[in-house]
């Protein structure tokens, strides 16, 4: 076998081509000074210690000491083979190791991979903290967009105002389209850099979005369930961005009472799959009898339900509507499926998506119930990525 074979396959096995060259000079030289070592092998010295260490950890290389002098030695070859079935029971235990702890990578690489940061924030302060922790993170440029905008407590009125005129000072303009007349749009119009729209009355939600650079933030201001999510992910963003300016041009169709909920509803029966987030049985609550005829209609037709729930209005006896145990089955098995948001999400504000259609939909009785439809595909799909992202954040059903 050649000295080229041979240098091959000891590389093959794991040493480097230093550690191969100080070896195979030992093989020929025996107990040697170091010095002999560097002039046989040819690696310098500085090198040579090194390597000379490392074929001792390997078991390849022995040494004595003679005086004040160090001997070192080849161990016999046969040690190569002792040297691979260690190199083999740790590489076995390495597998072991990653077995375990692949199911965590995959639950990092689930929430992370792409990049879908989101954060509840609760209370007031949250609420500071949600909104600062997206200006500082936006960067020079960036708008600030604020869609369905109410009359926010008067805790949070100053904060809001400081925090506008910063933003438009040091970063960027803004827009916002505010629910109805307040001492905070007063004060906010005013501010240079900032835009602002009132809304008409039927597109007046408790919750209000915004967005800032590749941040959402979906917040309730009002009341005493103070809460915002923060969401960082920039097909999100633009998502909300897009419904933003169809409402800022008034790109949208409006429906209201039992008759705008019959006509919305029925045209997701002709689409494959529904999509809705912050379910809260509202329709249930409010057009039982609708309801009933509706979900034996997207039985029969093939209509998948995706829903995600607000557990403090699920209502068990509401999920299984049939008279026949078959069709219960069948519905329960097939074509529904669900999970739990936390309760600091509950809101009379829904979403469905269905086809080409974001149906934003505010609950109430009769004609309260007010849906406002944006028609845009690039939308509708940003909004079931917008879905799935709540969807890691919901318990799974049982």
């Amino acid at each position: 076998m050649t000295s080229t074979t041979i240098e091959s396959l000891l590389e093959e096995i794991g040493l480097t081509k230093g550690e191969i060259k100080v070896y195979l000079a030992l093989l020929e030289l025996g107990a040697t000074t170091t010095g002999k070592i560097i002039e046989k092998s040819g690696v310098s010295g500085s090198k040579t210690y090194e390597i000379l260490e490392r074929l001792i950890q390997k078991g390849l290389v022995s040494f004595i000491v003679k005086g004040e002098v160090k001997y070192f030695e080849a161990t016999h070859p046969e040690r190569i083979l002792d040297y691979l079935e260690e190199k083999e029971l740790r590489l076995q235990k390495q597998r072991d190791l990653a077995k375990k702890i692949i199911p965590s990578l995959g639950l990092k690489q689930q929430f992370a991979g792409n990049r879908n940061n989101a954060t509840i924030y609760t209370g007031i302060n949250g609420i500071k903290s949600a909104f600062l922790r997206a200006k500082k993170e936006a960067q020079k440029g960036d708008v600030y967009l604020g869609l369905f905008i109410p009359r926010v407590d008067d805790r949070l009125v100053q904060f809001f105002e400081q925090f506008t005129k910063d933003f438009c000072s040091k970063i960027g303009k803004a827009k916002l389209l505010f629910n109805e007349p307040s001492q905070e749009l007063d004060t906010i119009k005013n501010l240079k850099g900032v835009e602002v729209k009132l809304l008409s009355e039927q597109f007046r939600v408790p919750a209000e979005v915004c967005v800032i650079g590749d941040h959402v933030l979906i917040s309730t201001t009002a009341g005493t369930n103070f809460m915002s999510l923060l969401i960082k992910n920039k097909e999100m963003a633009d998502s909300f961005t897009a419904q933003f300016f169809h409402l800022w041009n008034q790109d949208v169709h409006v429906f209201r009472g039992k008759a705008g909920v019959q006509a919305v509803f029925d045209e997701t029966l002709k689409h494959k799959d529904v999509w809705f987030i912050g379910g809260n049985w509202g329709i249930k609550r409010f057009f039982y009898d609708y309801w009933r005829e509706y979900e034996k209609k997207r039985l029969k037709k093939n209509v998948y339900w995706h829903d995600l729930v607000v557990k403090k209005f699920a209502d068990e006896k509401y999920f299984k509507g049939f008279e026949t145990k078959k069709e219960n089955e069948l519905w329960e098995k097939y074509y529904y499926q669900y999970r739990e948001l936390p309760p600091q999400l509950s809101s009379p504000h829904v979403i469905a998506i269905y086809g080409n259609n974001v149906a934003n939909i505010l609950w109430g009785e009769g004609n309260e119930t007010r849906i406002s439809v944006v028609e845009n595909q690039t939308i509708a799909e940003y909004y079931k990525k917008y879905f799935k992202t709540l969807w890691k954040i919901g318990k799974k059903s049982a």
